[in-house]
């Protein structure tokens, strides 16, 4: 590809190739596929019949691979017909919109200008109706297919065909659609001039007509005389007229009817066409109760449509075709209709990261006796997600349907031989191949064997020792084989307390399945063991034997004893010195080898060997609430009276705000380690302040204060800014100016002077925390990391790292493109408190990636330093974290959901999830 030439100057094509690198290395990059389509479409000036070869050679193959990834945007389509017209003429634009409406069969928009681009270009009425009726047979039934009918009717017109202009009216007042009343009013308005035969089938005019002349003559009174008049042609036809405009009338009532009915739903379709973002809630839940509707109403037709309709713009959503799919099987003689159905979801829409949907369409091939295409379908899955468990089983029972169990045992072999396939993975198959053994063939002995053989692979694994745990438990006894089963099922629960590697509160759980076990089935002794157990799993660090033998680095308890006794009840944390210069956190290392999330603690060095805790804190149950923080192994050091600007590590002063960042700040790391990873202008002192900010309005507000820029006894400013007060810097679109014309501060580069900590702070991960000075807005103290105005508050680094969540998450979803930038903006802004301050807009057209993920993550820390003032108590934070948790949940991010759940439960035990139901947002 290096070699290709896309035609054009050196520039056009030196873009192009970049612009096609990008979509190759992300070719799921709407926004890269888009950039690459405009570049194409450029060239030369605009493409036309004397452009290049190379050019439009290029520009067709982008548009071919653009329309093959996303084939359900009508708008390229019609853009590519149109290129493709002023390149090749009337045949190649009518090929790409028989591509366009074969993709997309019920685009009213694209249907509607194809058939406008025939008018326009044919001159064979009869060509051009077979086409419309095509169209009307695709689309006509659409809530909004008005502008079709119109197109339609006005060819009608062209031509005089007033027969035609009554047919396609008498078709269209039957259909729910938006602008119904205007084509009634038009359809009863031709009726009074059209030619009996037309407004009628014949049988119902025979039957009007017979009616009326069964009412007999009128009569009229002439003196004494009764006169019976007879009834002429003409008083007859006017009378069927009468009763054939009523009829007409019920028919608009009916459709006004279901009109109304529909109107419910058609209102809340905020976006009736495909695009690659995802949808709101709101909407799916109304795309539901639609179809709901329709199914109930039982028109197939009008219910097939919908389908059809839905699974445009809710095309990656597989509950959506799952559904349509199973509606569709319901209906007698659809085989074929099904299979479209999961062919289409299988292999154009739904992402190959969610296969439930070609596992069923699997299931349904086996169902049609096709049962290699079904084994290739799982095979055709395990290609793109090697090692997907739920993919591998299904073969294997799919294997074992058709092939007996050995064929089932030779999948799970060839899965768990495959390198591609994880340690995780092999662990769960392993379990299932002894579930099989064990249920099927009903050998209980070689499924032991299986589950002890592989044991040693496994000790990490939970999925493994949990089935091997509720193997053994499961077994049927008699009072002959108890005795002999106990020792097998307490073989394998000291397994897992002694020499697994299991989590703590994984080994905690499995044992209390074993604790029950004693209770239930357990001899007179089982009392005893069950109380040691109870002791070990649920009484303090101090009497937990195992724990503080898995503790030592030689296995013995002895040596964790010892440990305890001098280091205030915990046998703390080996600490390499050179880390600590860093700046790493000690505690990282113990907390990954407990299975847990790291929870900050008040952890001071003694002898610069050794970090521990005050006390151990155990994990809170449901009614519970935190424990006070412990109390600090030292006192904080005075204050020198050096000068105004603080380093937070020593509290030592200085007169210079730049001298605390260097060099002091790295000789003071290095000296005191930096546990709590604060940054060199964490004391409030230091704090950049940003131009016209009130309090909590940004990071490192004061209450009651009002901060220019902080000038120093120098007249040029903070040292730190020396260099910059000469240069002129450019100020970013999403900084208003108002920011600058309120304080006279025009001169200072904004990223550096209002944003600092972005650059000085990393925190890309859940594990690094937003910067200091964003926890501070609560009374803070820097050396305990808490805040001090309750003691059942959570750590302040505990909160910035679940802040650091959703704000990641947001800044993500941002660099995808300038819209999704704005709704990440929009969600932030909502969050604004009304007593808090941003000058952070919204990023404009045209903004760099960079630009656009800056703007909504200064925008999340300007609310979230203003959320922080209202928090008096742990309820408040719950709340905010609740926040969080939706706003994680809302764009799909699960892996930022169980973070913020792994930290609750670290800090509040295995209910800390539970704690943010009361606080549902």
């Amino acid at each position: 590809m290096a070699d290709y030439s896309f035609g054009g100057t050196e520039e056009e094509n030196a873009e192009l190739k970049k612009l096609n690198t990008e979509v190759l290395e992300d070719p799921d990059s709407f926004e890269n596929w888009e950039k690459l389509v405009r570049a194409a479409e450029s060239l030369e000036g605009g493409l036309n019949r004397n452009s290049s070869p190379q050019s439009i050679g290029a520009t067709r193959d982008i548009y071919d691979r653009f329309l093959a990834k996303f084939p359900l945007l009508f708008g390229y389509w019609k853009k590519y017909a149109d290129l493709e017209f002023s390149i090749a003429g009337t045949e190649a634009a009518e090929l790409v919109y028989e591509r366009g409406v074969a993709s997309i069969t019920n685009s009213v928009d694209l249907w509607t200008n194809y058939c406008a681009f025939k008018v326009e270009t044919s001159h064979d009425s009869d060509v051009i109706r077979e086409l419309f009726e095509r169209s009307a047979v695709c689309v006509g039934l659409d809530f909004l297919a008005h502008p079709f009918w119109d197109k339609y009717l006005e060819f009608e017109e062209r031509l005089e065909a007033h027969d035609k202009i009554f047919a396609i009216l008498d078709r269209v007042v039957h259909i729910p659609m938006h602008q119904y009343a205007r084509y009634f009013e038009r359809y009863r308005h031709l009726a009074q001039i059209r030619p009996l035969q037309e407004l009628l089938p014949a049988d119902m005019l025979a039957q009007f007509r017979t009616e009326i002349e069964a009412e007999g003559p009128a009569t009229v009174q002439a003196g004494s005389q009764v006169i019976k008049a007879e009834r002429g042609e003409l008083e007859i036809e006017r009378e069927m007229r009468t009763r054939i405009d009523n009829f007409h009338l019920e028919i608009f009532s009916r459709t006004q009817t279901e009109t109304t009915k529909r109107w419910t739903y058609e209102s809340e379709v905020k976006r009736p066409y495909f695009h690659v973002t995802e949808l709101d809630e709101g909407q799916l839940v109304n795309w539901r109760k639609y179809l709901d509707f329709e199914e109930i109403e039982g028109d197939y037709v009008r219910t097939q449509f919908l389908y059809e309709r839905c699974l445009v713009t809710c095309a990656y959503y597989d509950e959506f075709w799952l559904r349509y799919a199973r509606w569709m099987l319901h209906q007698p003689g659809k085989e074929e209709e099904v299979r479209n159905v999961y062919q289409r979801a299988s292999m154009l829409y739904v992402p190959i990261s969610r296969p439930a949907v070609r596992l069923q369409y699997a299931y349904f091939e086996e169902m049609s006796d096709r049962v290699e295409l079904a084994k290739d379908i799982h095979q055709a899955i395990l290609v793109n997600l090697p090692g997907h468990i739920e993919t591998i089983i299904s073969l294997a029972n799919t294997s074992r349907r058709h092939g007996g169990l050995e064929a089932a045992i030779e999948v799970y072999k060839a899965q768990i031989d495959l390198p591609q396939c994880d340690i995780y993975a092999k662990a769960a198959l392993v379990a299932e191949w002894a579930r099989l053994l064990w249920k099927v063939k009903g050998s209980v002995d070689e499924a032991r064997q299986v589950f002890q053989k592989n044991q040693h692979w496994y000790l990490d694994s939970r999925a493994f020792w949990i089935n091997f745990l509720l193997f053994e438990l499961e077994q049927p006894t008699s009072s002959e084989t108890e005795a002999t089963q106990y020792k097998r099922i307490k073989q394998v629960h000291d397994d897992i307390r002694r020499k697994s590697h299991l989590p703590p509160l994984t080994v905690k759980d499995l044992t209390h399945y074993y604790m029950v076990y004693l209770l239930e089935r357990g001899t007179k002794d089982a009392a005893k063991e069950y109380m040691m157990l109870d002791r070990e799993v649920n009484g303090p660090y101090s009497v937990q034997t195992v724990a503080k033998m898995k503790a030592a680095e030689d296995g013995r308890e002895a040596t964790t004893q010892r440990r305890l006794m001098m280091e205030n009840g915990h046998p703390g944390v080996e600490v390499d010195e050179a880390a600590i210069r860093r700046g790493e956190n000690p505690y990282t290392k113990y907390y990954q080898q407990q299975g847990e999330q790291q929870l900050p603690s008040d952890a001071q060095s003694i002898g610069g060997k050794m970090l521990s805790h005050s006390n151990h804190e155990p994990h809170l149950n449901k009614n519970s609430m935190p424990p006070p923080k412990p109390k600090k192994l030292k006192r904080a050091r005075k204050r020198d009276s050096g000068g105004p600007y603080i380093c937070a590590l020593c509290n030592k002063g200085f007169t210079r705000r730049a001298t605390v960042k260097e060099p002091h700040f790295a000789t003071c790391v290095a000296k005191h380690g930096n546990p709590h990873h604060l940054a060199w202008d964490a004391h409030e002192s230091c704090w950049a302040k940003r131009p016209g900010r009130k309090v909590g309005s940004s990071a490192g507000a004061v209450p009651g204060v009002e901060w220019n820029y902080l000038e120093d006894e120098n007249e040029g400013g903070d040292g730190d800014w020396d260099n910059d007060l000469d240069e002129e810097h450019h100020q970013p679109d999403f900084i208003h100016s108002a920011t600058y014309q309120e304080t006279g501060y025009k001169d200072k580069d904004v990223e550096e002077n209002i944003h600092e900590m972005v650059k000085t702070v990393g925190w890309n991960s859940v594990n690094n925390p937003l910067p200091p000075t964003l926890g501070q807005c609560l009374p803070y103290n820097s050396s305990s990391t808490t805040y001090s105005s309750s003691p059942h508050l959570l750590p302040a680094i505990v909160m910035n790292q679940l802040a650091n969540i959703p704000i990641m998450a947001c800044r993500t979803r941002a660099g995808e493109g300038i819209l999704e930038a704005r709704r990440m903006w929009e969600l932030w802004n909502d969050m604004l408190p009304d007593d808090a301050l941003s000058y952070v807009g919204p990023p404009p057209d045209g903004s760099s990636e960079k630009a656009r993920q800056q703007a909504v993550v200064w925008m999340a820390q300007d609310v979230y330093a203003g959320l922080l003032r209202h928090v008096h108590e742990l309820a408040d934070q719950l709340k905010m974290v609740a926040v969080w948790r939706d706003i994680v949940t809302g764009l799909g991010d699960t892996a930022g959901v169980e973070k913020i759940h792994d930290l609750l439960i670290t800090a509040f035990g295995e209910n800390g999830p539970f704690m943010l139901n009361g606080f549902d947002i």
